[in-house]
């Protein structure tokens, strides 16, 4: 997979101090990452790609059931972040 990581900022001053943003695009599926960072340190962008992009451990993908009666029908799927 081809992903396009852009470096955002800076950004209006906040609370809590994240003054840049990092943002991942795959180019195939167009499935975005995205996370605030106080600080743009090489530490902090290899976190975010192996939190994010090699293994991301908190994308759940949910499948609905439905009613027996649906039984000719796909089944819904949503994609999500689980919260910590």
């Amino acid at each position: 997979m081809q992903w396009a990581i852009d470096l955002v900022g800076p950004l209006p001053p906040v609370p809590a101090k994240k003054e840049m943003m990092i943002v991942a695009t795959n180019y195939f599926t167009k499935w975005i990452e995205a996370e605030a960072l106080s600080s743009t340190k090489e530490a902090d962008v290899e976190r975010f790609i192996w939190r994010n992009i090699i293994y991301p451990q908190n994308t759940t993908v949910v499948h609905k059931q439905r009613p027996s009666g649906d039984a000719g029908q796909r089944p819904e799927v949503s994609f999500g972040r689980r919260s910590p």
